[in-house]
């Protein structure tokens, strides 16, 4: 017996349906016109790209800001007059580092330089300096601790520091008239 035209028709409908359906679904699942080329990664402006000078999340980029602020013209020579550090900020590569009225809302801390000078500025947290040659802090209000290690030389003069002052394994240390809300520990123990 042989299928009535409705049913055939209804058939023919059916499979058509089904071919586009299979259709459809090949041509979701194929590949982007090659016209349109591969697509492309966004890359990162260098500002925001991590470096290794990145200690923590927070912390400012002493080498940006050297090169945004510095009134030196020097790749390794910082010098920030009246510059606004928001959050912490370490200089680990800079030859010379000048802190000139300047205001840290977090901690700073500048290492290996062969002279630093910070003068009539305001660290909010920790003021460390470390392995520097010459190190001169003066006239600075701290929020935290003052430390100055192991410089050949370092002068803490009139300093206002509400935790302590630490000195040590300096060659030397000399100065006068710092407040100390907290210890006067090791070398600078006489500079208070």
């Amino acid at each position: 017996m042989q299928p009535s035209r409705s049913t055939a028709i209804r058939r023919h409908a059916f499979a058509t349906a089904l071919a586009a359906l299979a259709l459809l679904g090949l041509v979701g699942c194929a590949p982007a016109d090659s016209e349109a080329g591969p697509t492309k990664t966004p890359s990162v402006p260098q500002s925001l790209a991590p470096s290794a000078t990145d200690v923590a999340v927070g912390e400012q980029n002493a080498e940006e800001l050297c090169a945004a602020e510095s009134s030196s013209g020097s790749d390794d020579v910082c010098v920030l007059e009246n510059t606004e550090i928001d959050g912490n900020i370490v200089f680990a590569t800079q030859r010379v580092v000048r802190l000139i009225g300047a205001t840290v809302t977090g901690a700073a801390s500048i290492t290996g330089a062969d002279s630093v000078v910070v003068t009539d500025s305001t660290v909010e947290g920790d003021l460390e300096m470390a392995g520097n040659v010459d190190a001169v802090v003066t006239q600075n209000s701290v929020g935290a601790t003052l430390t100055v290690d192991g410089s050949k030389h370092g002068t803490v003069e009139n300093n206002t520091v509400a935790g302590d002052l630490n000195c040590t394994g300096n060659g030397a240390v000399e100065g006068t008239g710092n407040s100390v809300s907290g210890t006067a520990a090791s070398q600078c123990a006489n500079v208070v």
